[in-house]
C-alpha cells in the first residue's frame, strides 16, 4: 500500500543520488536505489513555481540498524536548495 506524506524533508546527496534524509526528526540512510525518473509538476497547482520537472528518487531506507528497511519517494523541484519533498513511503 502506498501513503501518500508530501512533507518537506532534508535530503544529503551524494555524487548524483541522495544518500539520507532526515524525515519527522529522525535520520533515514538510504540503503538501496530502486528508481530514478522525472515527471512535470502540475503547472496549475504550482503557479508560484512556474511549469517545470520534479526529480523523483525511490529509495530504500532505514532509520537505525533495527529498523525495517522501508521504501520512499523523494522528490526535488530543483527550484532552490532544500526543495526536497518526501512524497510517499511503501508498506
Amino acid at each position: 500500500m502506498v501513503r501518500r506524506v508530501d512533507e518537506p524533508v532534508h535530503v544529503r546527496v551524494g555524487e548524483q543520488a541522495p544518500e539520507a534524509f532526515l524525515w519527522r526528526g529522525r535520520l533515514y540512510a538510504v540503503r538501496g536505489i530502486d528508481g530514478h525518473w522525472s515527471e512535470r509538476r502540475s503547472w496549475w497547482r504550482d503557479a508560484t513555481e512556474g511549469p517545470g520537472d520534479r526529480q523523483v528518487w525511490r529509495v530504500r531506507a532505514q532509520a537505525g540498524r533495527a529498523d525495517t528497511p522501508g521504501i520512499y519517494e523523494l522528490g526535488d523541484d530543483g527550484a532552490s536548495a532544500g526543495s526536497w519533498t518526501l512524497l510517499c513511503r511503501h508498506d
